[in-house]
């Protein structure tokens, strides 16, 4: 999903991966990640029996693989952004985007070096609080 880097682009530039949709999260007011629109898909039954259940496995297997980070670090402004070398979890992303964007809600792969101030950081995610020109 994440695939080969942009001509042009340095590599640091791509650190930090954000898979979005168009609908801003009322408390960071950026685009918000693909989870919310997965889980409400999930809950929704407007799935076919199928896809339901390709989506519950893929958010099953991010919630048993993805640490849960620090609560107490973490402000409501803070928004999640994947390291792009944790290549499982980047393909794995994939597979949620399919089947969100089948069900007509758009996804957009947003890449970025600096995903602002980091509060809470594990070998696949962190958790920042963009800068101002931060392309959230």
């Amino acid at each position: 999903m994440s695939g080969p880097r942009r001509r042009g682009v340095p590599a640091e530039a791509e650190r930090f991966l954000r898979f979005v949709i168009a609908r801003r999260d009322p408390d960071s007011a950026r685009p918000q990640g693909r989870f919310a629109p997965a889980y409400e898909l999930v809950r929704s039954g407007e799935l076919d029996r199928d896809a339901h259940d390709r989506l519950k496995l893929a958010l099953e297997w991010f919630q048993s693989h993805l640490p849960s980070p620090d609560r107490s670090r973490i402000r409501p402004r803070g928004i999640f952004w994947f390291k792009a070398d944790a290549a499982e979890v980047v393909r794995r992303m994939g597979g949620i985007a399919r089947v969100v964007e089948a069900s007509g809600r758009a996804t957009t792969l947003i890449r970025t070096g600096k995903p602002g101030y980091i509060l809470d950081e594990d070998a696949f995610q962190v958790c920042a609080v963009p800068f101002k020109d931060t392309a959230a």
